[in-house]
């Protein structure tokens, strides 16, 4: 008879730390500071914005190079989120200190997701699903943070 597995208690640490990064992310998008600065970098998102929408309508068209259908699912499609993320991140702070070290915070909880992104890919499949849907899960709350704080208030609100 096999003894019950014992979970090290680092695990737990490790996601306490995790829980912390993430939190202390979101504190940072609810500062009135922050968002003042995100709000400012408004254009860019929207023009960046704009040029993916452009991509994406040329490789659907056909005018561009097609997506490939296992970019869009699993393993590289987090991948892609993290790194377009953190492209939206560094285009926000691009010539702006001040924004980038307030959402030096943000970029550390897109760090933690990139090494845990990148952990789940070597996961049996089991639990490689499951440690995708918490990424996912994770990513949809910093991309909604991020999205809300640099959205200017009062645009498309019904």
């Amino acid at each position: 008879m096999s003894s019950p597995k014992k979970r090290p208690a680092a695990k737990g640490a490790a996601a306490a730390v995790a829980g912390l990064v993430f939190e202390k992310a979101r504190q940072a998008l609810q500062d009135e500071k922050v968002r003042a600065m995100l709000l400012e970098q408004y254009q860019s998102i929207a023009a960046q914005a704009q040029h993916w929408r452009d991509e994406r309508r040329a490789g659907a068209e056909g005018t561009g190079e097609p997506r490939r259908l296992g970019e869009q699912f699993g393993q590289r499609k987090l991948e892609h989120r993290v790194e377009n993320l953190a492209a939206s991140l560094d285009s926000l702070a691009s010539g702006r200190p001040d924004l980038a070290d307030a959402l030096s915070p943000v970029s550390d909880a897109v760090a933690q997701i990139r090494v845990s992104v990148e952990i789940a890919g070597r996961l049996p499949i089991v639990k490689r699903k499951q440690a995708h849907l918490r990424i996912d899960n994770e990513l949809d709350r910093l991309e909604e943070s991020l999205f809300e704080a640099s959205f200017p208030s009062g645009h498309g609100d019904r």
